[in-house]
Protein backbone atom coordinates (compact mmCIF):
# COMPACT_ATOMS: atom_id res chain seq x y z
CA UNK A 1 0.00 0.00 0.00
CA UNK A 2 2.74 2.44 0.97
CA UNK A 3 4.64 1.84 -2.28
CA UNK A 4 1.57 2.32 -4.46
CA UNK A 5 0.56 5.53 -2.65
CA UNK A 6 4.13 6.84 -3.01
CA UNK A 7 4.14 6.10 -6.77
CA UNK A 8 0.73 7.72 -7.25
CA UNK A 9 1.86 10.78 -5.28
CA UNK A 10 4.56 11.34 -7.91
CA UNK A 11 1.89 11.60 -10.61
CA UNK A 12 -1.24 12.94 -8.92
CA UNK A 13 -1.97 16.02 -6.81
CA UNK A 14 -4.18 14.12 -4.37
CA UNK A 15 -3.90 10.47 -3.31
CA UNK A 16 -6.03 8.65 -0.75
CA UNK A 17 -6.41 5.06 0.38
CA UNK A 18 -9.81 3.70 1.39
CA UNK A 19 -11.02 0.34 2.61
CA UNK A 20 -14.31 -1.47 2.77
CA UNK A 21 -15.65 -4.78 4.00
CA UNK A 22 -16.67 -7.29 1.34
CA UNK A 23 -18.07 -10.42 2.99
CA UNK A 24 -17.64 -12.51 -0.17
CA UNK A 25 -14.00 -11.47 -0.64
CA UNK A 26 -11.55 -14.11 0.70
CA UNK A 27 -10.07 -11.80 3.36
CA UNK A 28 -13.30 -9.91 3.92
CA UNK A 29 -11.67 -6.53 3.31
CA UNK A 30 -10.47 -4.73 0.19
CA UNK A 31 -8.63 -1.46 -0.32
CA UNK A 32 -8.79 1.23 -2.99
CA UNK A 33 -6.36 3.88 -4.14
CA UNK A 34 -8.10 7.05 -5.32
CA UNK A 35 -6.12 9.79 -7.00
CA UNK A 36 -6.89 13.07 -8.71
CA UNK A 37 -5.29 15.98 -10.48
CA UNK A 38 -6.16 19.57 -9.73
CA UNK A 39 -6.17 21.93 -6.80
CA UNK A 40 -8.36 21.51 -3.75
CA UNK A 41 -9.85 18.11 -4.54
CA UNK A 42 -11.34 16.23 -1.61
CA UNK A 43 -11.67 12.55 -2.44
CA UNK A 44 -13.03 11.82 1.01
CA UNK A 45 -16.37 13.49 0.28
CA UNK A 46 -18.65 12.44 -2.59
CA UNK A 47 -19.22 15.20 -5.14
CA UNK A 48 -22.57 13.94 -6.35
CA UNK A 49 -25.67 14.35 -4.25
CA UNK A 50 -27.62 11.12 -4.12
CA UNK A 51 -31.32 11.56 -4.69
CA UNK A 52 -33.75 9.91 -2.30
CA UNK A 53 -34.91 7.70 -5.16
CA UNK A 54 -31.40 6.45 -5.89
CA UNK A 55 -30.54 6.07 -2.19
CA UNK A 56 -33.61 3.86 -1.74
CA UNK A 57 -32.04 1.45 -4.25
CA UNK A 58 -28.61 1.39 -2.59
CA UNK A 59 -28.22 -1.04 0.27
CA UNK A 60 -24.51 -0.71 0.93
CA UNK A 61 -23.64 2.90 0.10
CA UNK A 62 -24.36 6.35 1.48
CA UNK A 63 -22.32 9.51 2.04
CA UNK A 64 -21.32 8.45 5.55
CA UNK A 65 -20.03 5.07 4.34
CA UNK A 66 -18.03 6.87 1.62
CA UNK A 67 -16.34 9.18 4.14
CA UNK A 68 -15.82 6.41 6.71
CA UNK A 69 -13.97 4.32 4.13
CA UNK A 70 -11.01 6.67 4.51
CA UNK A 71 -10.69 6.16 8.26
CA UNK A 72 -7.64 3.92 8.62
CA UNK A 73 -5.93 2.16 11.52
CA UNK A 74 -3.45 4.55 13.15
CA UNK A 75 -0.34 2.59 12.11
CA UNK A 76 -1.38 2.82 8.45
CA UNK A 77 -2.39 6.47 8.74
CA UNK A 78 1.05 7.22 10.19
CA UNK A 79 2.79 5.46 7.27
CA UNK A 80 0.70 7.16 4.57
CA UNK A 81 0.49 10.66 6.01
CA UNK A 82 3.91 11.82 4.81
CA UNK A 83 3.42 10.29 1.35
CA UNK A 84 0.30 12.19 0.44
CA UNK A 85 1.12 15.07 -1.90
CA UNK A 86 -1.62 17.28 -0.48
CA UNK A 87 -2.75 17.44 3.12
CA UNK A 88 -6.46 18.17 3.39
CA UNK A 89 -8.20 20.31 5.94
CA UNK A 90 -11.59 18.59 6.06
CA UNK A 91 -13.31 21.79 7.23
CA UNK A 92 -11.97 23.92 4.36
CA UNK A 93 -14.97 25.16 2.39
CA UNK A 94 -12.79 25.95 -0.64
CA UNK A 95 -12.18 22.28 -1.35
CA UNK A 96 -13.96 20.75 -4.31
CA UNK A 97 -15.69 17.52 -3.39
CA UNK A 98 -14.76 14.82 -5.84
CA UNK A 99 -15.39 11.18 -6.32
CA UNK A 100 -15.49 10.54 -10.04
CA UNK A 101 -16.10 13.93 -11.61
CA UNK A 102 -12.52 15.25 -11.90
CA UNK A 103 -10.58 12.15 -10.91
CA UNK A 104 -8.56 9.99 -13.23
CA UNK A 105 -8.96 6.24 -13.07
CA UNK A 106 -5.95 4.29 -14.20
Amino acid sequence: IVNVVACCADVFDTVEYATTVVPTYPCGQIGFILAGKGDNINLRKPCREITDELQSQLQWYNESIHSASFVLPQFLENRLESLRPQQLDEDDDDLEDCFIGRCFIS
